[in-house]
C-alpha cells in the first residue's frame, strides 16, 4: 500500500515537471525574436479561372541576419474535399518575376552558384515551393528591413482547361512541419564569446524552436466583385430591351434576369414569376450569362429583349448573381429597374402657337412603334388637308416610338375658323389596344 501511494506522488511529480517544462516553452516561445514574416498577397485569377497568380513577400523582422539562402512553402486550398491541388489537376507551376537573381547553373540536381532557383512539388492538396539559393553569403539577397522583398510571383495553370475552385491559396499548418526558412549572417555566430556555434556562410534556420521564429501571414483581403449598373427599357411593340455591366467579376459563376409585374395600388412588393435567361441548365439557359472566364476590364451584357405579353401597367426586373465564396454558392440580388408599358399610343399632342396667323407647329408624343394616320378636318368633319413630317404625308405611315414636330402653314387651310387634327394610331402586332387616338384643336385667325 506504502508503495502505491509512492508510485503516485512520483507519478504526480512528473507529471507537474512536465506541464511547469511546457509552460515555460509557451511562454518561451510567446517571447521569441520574430526573424520574418512570409507573406501570401493578392491571390488573383489571371484573366481565366484555370489560371491563377500570388506573390510571396519576405519581410526582415530583426537585425540578427540579412540575407535570405533558402526556403520550403507548402500552400494548399482550404476549401472542401472537391476543391483539392492534386498532380493531374496541375499543367504547370512557375515564377514569373521575383526579385531574386536567377540562377544560370545548370538544373537537375546542381545547386545553384550565384542565383537562386525555384523548384516544385505537388502532393495531394499540397504544393511544395522550394527556393535554392547560392553557397556564400556574398552572393545570397541582401533584405533590407524598411520594404518587403518579392521572393516570387506564382502562376498556376490548370490541366485541360479545368477551373481552379478558388483564387484564395493558404498556408498549410503546423507551419514548423510543412514550412521552412534560412539565412547567413556576415560574421561568424559565437557562443559564450569564444566558441564558433555557426560560420558566416552557414544556413541558419529561421525558426529553432527556442528563440527564434517566423510567422507565415494568409492573404486575407477577398477580390471584389463590382457590379456597374442595370438597365431596362421599353422600346416599343411590346418589346423591352436590358442589359447590365459589370467589373472584376471574382466569385460570380452566372446571373439570372428575372420579370414581375406590379401594381402599386394593390401590390407591397414585386413577385418575380417570370425567369428570362440564366447560368443554370435548362430550358432558359443562355451562355450569356454564364461566367466561363475572369473579367478584369469592365464588360457589358446585352443588350437582351423581352416581350411583355400586356400593355398599360409596371413591370420590374431583377438581375440576380450566383457567387461562390470559400466553397459555398449563394444568390444574391444585385439590382432591379421598373419600366411602365403605355397603353395608350399616343400620349401627347399640342400646338405651340394657338391661335395662329401665319403657321404653328403640333408636337405630339408616340409611345410605342405604330401605323399613324394625321390629318386635319373643319368643324363638319370634312377632311381639309393630311399632316405631314418634311415631305413625309403621315397616312398610314409607320413611324416609331418618339416625340415628333409637324408645320401647318395658314395657306394649306385657307378660311380662318377652327380645325381639328386628329390622330389615329394602329398598335403593331398587339392585340389588346385597337387603336389609339388623339385630337387637338386649333383657330386660324387672319
Amino acid at each position: 500500500m506504502r508503495l502505491n501511494l509512492r508510485m503516485r506522488k512520483i507519478n504526480y511529480i512528473l507529471i507537474t515537471a512536465t506541464l511547469l517544462i511546457a509552460a515555460m516553452s509557451n511562454v518561451n516561445a510567446a517571447n521569441r525574436d520574430t526573424m520574418a514574416l512570409i507573406k501570401i498577397v493578392d491571390c488573383r485569377f489571371v484573366d481565366d479561372f484555370d489560371v491563377l497568380e500570388f506573390d510571396l513577400y519576405l519581410e526582415r523582422k530583426s537585425e540578427k541576419w540579412d540575407r535570405f539562402v533558402n526556403g520550403t512553402f507548402s500552400i494548399y486550398f482550404p476549401d472542401s474535399l472537391t476543391n483539392r491541388l492534386t498532380p493531374d489537376r496541375l499543367e504547370f507551376a512557375d515564377v514569373i518575376v521575383s526579385q531574386l537573381k536567377r540562377d544560370i547553373s545548370p538544373g537537375g540536381g546542381n545547386l545553384p552558384t550565384k542565383g537562386y532557383r525555384t523548384d516544385f512539388q505537388l502532393y495531394d492538396n499540397r504544393l511544395s515551393i522550394t527556393i535554392l539559393g547560392p553557397e556564400k553569403y556574398e552572393d545570397c539577397e541582401f533584405i533590407d528591413t524598411a520594404k518587403a522583398y518579392l521572393l516570387g510571383t506564382i502562376r498556376l495553370k490548370a490541366a485541360n482547361g479545368e477551373k481552379w475552385p478558388d483564387y484564395k491559396v493558404k498556408w498549410l499548418t503546423p507551419h514548423y512541419w510543412y514550412q521552412a526558412a534560412a539565412f547567413k549572417t556576415e560574421n561568424d555566430v559565437l557562443h559564450n564569446n569564444n566558441i564558433v556555434l555557426n560560420e558566416s556562410d552557414d544556413n541558419l534556420a529561421m525558426e529553432d524552436s527556442t528563440s527564434i521564429t517566423y510567422v507565415f501571414v494568409d492573404d486575407t483581403t477577398r477580390r471584389k466583385f463590382e457590379f456597374i449598373r442595370f438597365d431596362a427599357d421599353y422600346v416599343g411593340q411590346r418589346k423591352v430591351d436590358f442589359s447590365w455591366q459589370v467589373r472584376r467579376e471574382y466569385d460570380i459563376i452566372g446571373y439570372e434576369v428575372w420579370r414581375g409585374a406590379y401594381n402599386p395600388s394593390v401590390d407591397r412588393e414585386v413577385v418575380f414569376t417570370d425567369l428570362l435567361g440564366t447560368w443554370r441548365p435548362g430550358p432558359k439557359y443562355n451562355p450569356l450569362y454564364k461566367v466561363e472566364r475572369f473579367y478584369s476590364q469592365t464588360r457589358t451584357i446585352g443588350p437582351l429583349d423581352d416581350i411583355i405579353e400586356f400593355r398599360g401597367g409596371e413591370y420590374v426586373y431583377a438581375l440576380r448573381a450566383t457567387i461562390r465564396q470559400e466553397g459555398v454558392e449563394f444568390d444574391t440580388l444585385l439590382a432591379t429597374d421598373k419600366i411602365y408599358a403605355p397603353r395608350s399610343v399616343v400620349a401627347q399632342a399640342k400646338p405651340i402657337r394657338n391661335p395662329f396667323s401665319d403657321f404653328t407647329e403640333i408636337e405630339f408624343t408616340l409611345e410605342d412603334d405604330v401605323n399613324l394616320f394625321a390629318r386635319v378636318t373643319d368643324l363638319l368633319g370634312k377632311e381639309v388637308m393630311i399632316l405631314s413630317l418634311g415631305n413625309m404625308k403621315i397616312d398610314n405611315v409607320f413611324m416609331k416610338k418618339g416625340q415628333y414636330r409637324a408645320v401647318i402653314r395658314s395657306d394649306e387651310l385657307g378660311m380662318q375658323g377652327y380645325y381639328n387634327v386628329i390622330f389615329t394610331a394602329y398598335p403593331i402586332e398587339d392585340p389588346t389596344v385597337e387603336l389609339s387616338t388623339a385630337v387637338v384643336k386649333l383657330q386660324l385667325v387672319k
